[in-house]
């Protein structure tokens, strides 16, 4: 049997290191000078193998993994940074508007064409152009909004519309 400091000497720890260890139930807390010598380093060379496998939980963050975590984030940030400088990728935003402006071009040149004909065409014919062009518009117009083409975009399945089909 030993006291805190005896023990805490055994294993090379200060008592108040020790104390800490009991407190977190590393070691089994004794009875004051009742403290069994081959328990207590079984129990710490124990804890130290987990913390060296990194299975400890200790409750605590490991600054360590933190800042690794920290740096791959960083690095991951300026690798898109430099992606989207080199024009290698694009930012969803930048797509979704250019497609809503080039939808909307579309719409205006479509809707034009029967009125450009119009002499040119017989009244059947114009009409049929007329429906054929209205239908597509539909179907382009089943997009509801922008957030839709970032949907199909970013791969997320849309909940409606053409593009998703």
């Amino acid at each position: 049997m030993a006291t805190i400091s005896e023990a805490a000497r055994h294993i090379d720890l200060d008592e108040r290191r020790f104390r800490e260890l009991v407190d977190a139930g590393t070691i089994t807390r004794a009875p004051r000078g009742a403290y069994e010598i081959d328990r207590v380093r079984t129990e710490y060379i124990r804890s130290l193998r987990e913390v060296a496998a990194g299975r400890a939980r200790t409750g605590e963050l490991d600054p360590q993994q933190e800042k690794a975590r920290k740096d791959k984030e960083y690095a991951d940030h300026l690798a898109m940074r430099n992606a989207v400088a080199r024009g290698d990728q694009v930012l969803v935003e930048d797509v979704v508007k250019a497609l809503t402006d080039e939808l909307a071009i579309i719409r205006s040149r479509l809707l034009a064409i029967p009125g450009k004909l119009g002499g040119r065409l017989k009244p059947d014919d114009r009409q049929a152009i007329e429906t054929e062009i209205y239908e597509a518009l539909s179907e382009l117009s089943s997009v509801d909004s922008p957030d839709q083409v970032k949907d199909y975009a970013t791969g997320r399945k849309p909940n409606q519309g053409r593009m998703g089909k």
